[in-house]
């Protein structure tokens, strides 16, 4: 079972307890910790990304945050503040947005950030934009073109998930791998172990993220 939305988890709990075979992917809350799972490293997915782009010469980066009621989002969200501190960047709440993980909230916190956070000539007073997933990238991106900005020239744009949409969009926007394949795959394997009421050894495995961003982000003189 997956999700990334709001994390119930009373249905898994209340099967897993009367004895059906379940495995959760992306799922978390300390009720399933005896429920096998398969989580990804959110937080150290944004930190490295922060890392990346400090790299870069980026020193003013916005966030649009996925749902406060989605787990992933928070540890997203914790990422992205955790990566700013280590690099000791500070963070600036006009340019910190909450989205819904759907490309419309996307636009709607990009047209707020950039409202707030422009220059009198018309350039942003920033140089990247992160979203807790690829939709509001896109999302993000469709604002920024629209205000006739231009990626990654005025602004660069990383997303998370690492799905075909943000491959195909021109130009191409950073995003973060999942390994939704290997995910799948070790998910079945802890499944069909259950099923033979065989124990797992291991009850969670962390799949550590993918970065693809190499070509995809400015480099900024400083």
């Amino acid at each position: 079972m997956q999700n990334n939305g709001e994390d119930d988890n009373t249905t898994i709990v209340d099967l897993h307890k009367r004895g059906f075979p379940i495995v959760t992917v992306e799922r978390y809350g300390e009720e399933l910790k005896d429920v096998p799972r398969i989580p990804f490293a959110n937080l150290e997915a944004e930190e490295q990304v922060v890392d990346y782009l400090y790299r870069c010469g980026h020193r003013r980066i916005a966030y649009i945050s996925g749902p406060p009621t989605a787990t992933n989002a928070i540890r997203r969200l914790e990422g992205f503040q955790n990566g700013l501190k280590r690099n000791g960047l500070s963070a600036d709440n006009s340019l910190i947005m909450t989205g819904n993980y759907k490309m419309e909230s996307g636009q709607d916190c990009m047209r707020k950030i950039l409202d707030a956070c422009m220059h009198k000539g018309g350039k942003p007073d920033f140089s990247a934009v992160m979203a807790g997933n690829d939709l509001m990238a896109i999302g993000a991106c469709k604002i920024i073109l629209e205000r006739g900005l231009q990626i990654p020239d005025d602004i660069s744009v990383v997303g998370c998930d690492g799905t075909m949409l943000a491959g195909l969009i021109r130009p191409k926007i950073g995003t973060i791998r999942l390994g939704g394949i290997d995910m799948g795959k070790k998910a079945a394997e802890y499944l069909i172990n259950e099923i033979k009421s065989q124990n797992t050894e291991k009850k969670k495995v962390l799949f550590q993220p993918e970065l693809l961003l190499e070509g995809r982000i400015k480099s900024i003189e400083t």
